[in-house]
């Protein structure tokens, strides 16, 4: 009866010890997709403001042309 309950104590201090592990690589688990959605939230950022970079230089691009044609169209008239 002492042997079963030797063994009986040793299988649930096995248990334990299995749960522990098991909530350690839960929480690892858990950490990792959390690391792992910041970074996808990151580059997603990162994609959209490059794109309003490019929009901004674009209407910049076109406002100095337009200027400098409007300017060239002066001088020209004016000649």
């Amino acid at each position: 009866m002492r042997i079963l309950a030797q063994g009986c104590g040793k299988l649930s201090h096995g248990l334990r010890v299995l749960e522990q592990e098991v909530d350690r690589y839960k929480r690892l688990f858990y950490d990792l997709q959390a690391s792992w959605e910041k970074e996808v939230q990151h580059q997603k950022n990162k994609r959209q403001m490059r794109a309003v970079v490019v929009i901004i230089q674009k209407y910049v691009c076109k406002w100095l042309v337009q200027h400098a044609y409007l300017k060239f169209l002066s001088a020209t008239t004016s000649i």
